[in-house]
């Protein structure tokens, strides 16, 4: 077992949002991104055109609802939109605002841009905070990858860390909020700057160090250390790429990234849940290293690694366990850099740990030396399952409503065709 995670074995197998709280004292962390985007559109985008690259926009706080008012979050998702106009040739903040609009009406789940500049991005901000918007915006997950903004609403999964955190809060077994000088704050969905482009994961914890406003310590502050993805109806390939990129496009300043992976059984109806998997993403600081002129290549694009005898062509590949990257730090020098999945346990249908750790070097920046392997926290496999299955159940009978609305709404218009057809007759 890797020396990052310690866990209490059950059985004999090997191992195989959005902040309800804010960031209260907490600089302002920029922007956000889901990457992979092809593979979460589907019928329900909108795509609009425009001329330039999109480079980075700035923060706006998160906010939702108190957590003590609904202890498992949404339980009904978003209506796939309708919509299905085409672009308009010539961009501008009116354009794209009306190419929103469904989101912000919930007529849509999703609305794709493409080649957005950074002064129209700025632009198209200022309006909606402006305007009556403001509160919807900050409650939407707002996307990028490569020239392309992506905006939609977030799914049920998203509430899944905030849930678990709130049993955790509830038993006094969650995570130690003062280290030092430092301090532990909820960043929840907060926006994370990449060397290029951004993203707001599902949730964030950021540690919070106390000194000199002016000392460069103090702007560590912007970056969370941990992150949490959940692939809820996202592809496992999908939410590995994205650990990769957080760690990979923050020069490894995201310390760990917690991936949960939720998996229905293909074509289930009603939905099964088929697995749920936990893994853990970090820095291999040995492959940190700078490069030469001769190695020198694209710069801030991540890619997964893979043996030399797999081939794309020939097979499909499983989700890669490891990226790598080129980026450039602050002294103008390219510097390789490699994430990689440093353990992964099955939570569902067997459960393989009791426990799972979190480590003071996660949480952390600078622990002791002694306290660098300790755990800091757990999360209890049972607190874990708990909220998924609840989650579950909610999803399902949420679904199972919209389709009884659905057989209500045909037997009334069935009843009113006939009436209709009765006076047709009569006159």
């Amino acid at each position: 077992m890797s020396s990052s995670i310690r866990a209490t074995r059950i059985s004999g197998q090997t191992q195989s949002g959005r902040s309800l709280h804010g960031i209260m004292g907490l600089p302002t962390p920029p922007g956000s991104t889901r990457p992979l985007i092809d593979e979460a559109i589907d019928t329900t985008r909108k795509t609009v055109s425009a001329q330039d690259p999109l480079d980075l926009r700035p923060s706006i706080s998160s906010k939702s609802n108190d957590p003590s008012s609904a202890l498992f979050g949404p339980a009904v998702s978003p209506p796939a939109s309708v919509i299905l106009a085409s672009p308009p040739k010539t961009q501008s903040v009116e354009n794209i605002m009306l190419q929103l609009q469904p989101i912000f009406d919930s007529e849509a789940r999703m609305c794709v841009v493409d080649g957005v500049t950074p002064a129209l991005f700025e632009a198209i901000e200022a309006n909606i905070i402006q305007g009556d918007q403001a509160g919807i915006w900050e409650t939407l997950r707002i996307d990028y990858n490569s020239d392309t903004l992506m905006v939609h609403i977030p799914t049920i999964g998203h509430e899944i860390i905030v849930n678990i955190l709130d049993i955790m809060k509830a038993s006094r077994t969650t995570y130690p909020e003062k280290y030092g000088a430092s301090s532990i704050m909820m960043g929840g969905s907060a926006d994370v700057k990449f060397r290029q482009g951004f993203k707001s994961p599902d949730f964030s914890l950021y540690e919070v160090k106390e000194g000199d406003p002016d000392s460069s310590e103090i702007y560590e502050n912007a970056m969370p250390t941990i992150v949490f993805e959940v692939a809820y109806t996202q592809s496992t390939r999908s939410v590995s790429f994205e650990a990769g990129r957080y760690i990979c496009l923050t020069g490894g300043d995201v310390l760990l990234v917690v991936v949960i992976d939720v998996k229905h059984k293909r074509g289930s109806k009603p939905r099964q849940l088929e697995s749920v998997t936990w893994s853990h993403w970090e820095e291999d600081v040995g492959s940190y290293r700078p490069i030469g002129d001769a190695d020198d290549g694209e710069v801030n694009v991540v890619r997964a690694q893979r043996e030399e005898d797999e081939d794309d062509d020939e097979c499909v590949l499983p989700a890669a366990a490891a990226f790598s990257a080129v980026i450039t730090e602050a002294d103008g020098e390219k510097y390789n850099i490699l994430a990689t999945q440093t353990v992964t346990f099955q939570l569902y249908p067997v459960a393989q740990v009791a426990h799972i750790d979190v480590l003071y070097r996660h949480l952390y920046r600078d622990p002791k030396d002694e306290d660098a392997d300790t755990p800091a926290f757990s999360f209890q496999t049972c607190d874990i399952m708990s909220v998924i299955l609840r989650q579950e159940s909610v999803q399902k009978t949420s679904d199972d409503a919209q389709k009884r609305q659905l057989q209500h709404d045909l037997e009334m218009l069935a009843r009113k065709k006939a009436r209709k057809t009765k006076r047709q007759g009569k006159s």
